[in-house]
């Protein structure tokens, strides 16, 4: 159920910013200014610890957690995680009048890849 839910989440909060972006100039850029933010934060985190396994010679796998479960990993990331989709529709679909032809686009995504998913959970 969760994973359903990471789905839709994925596939819905991109449209939503599209959506809003399509209305406002100034919003895409507060979108592009904060994906700068987090990819520098998440790739400072990333950095610092590499550098502190390095350092103390030990191995990364038994290290990695330390970043993964770092709040200034974690958000960051997920921001970027529905912002490259974000910028992926803003690039299909960048003119006000395909809007609805890109949220049909999306829609028929969105059911073969419930149909897929929901198969697959059936069978295993």
């Amino acid at each position: 159920m969760m994973k359903l839910l990471f789905l839709l989440l994925l596939l819905i909060i991109p449209l939503i910013m599209v959506f809003v972006a399509l209305r406002s100039r100034m919003v895409t850029r507060i979108f592009h200014v904060l994906a700068l933010l987090c990819f520098y934060s998440a790739a400072t985190v990333i950095a610092g610890d590499v550098y502190a396994t390095n350092a103390h010679m030990t191995t990364f796998t038994t290290e990695i957690h330390h970043f993964l479960l770092n709040g200034w990993f974690l958000y960051p990331s997920a921001y970027l995680g529905v912002y490259v989709p974000y910028l992926l529709w803003m690039s299909l679909f960048s003119k006000k009048v395909e809007y609805i032809r890109a949220l049909a686009l999306h829609f028929a995504i969105v059911h073969c890849i419930m149909i897929i998913y929901c198969d697959n959970d059936y069978h295993s």
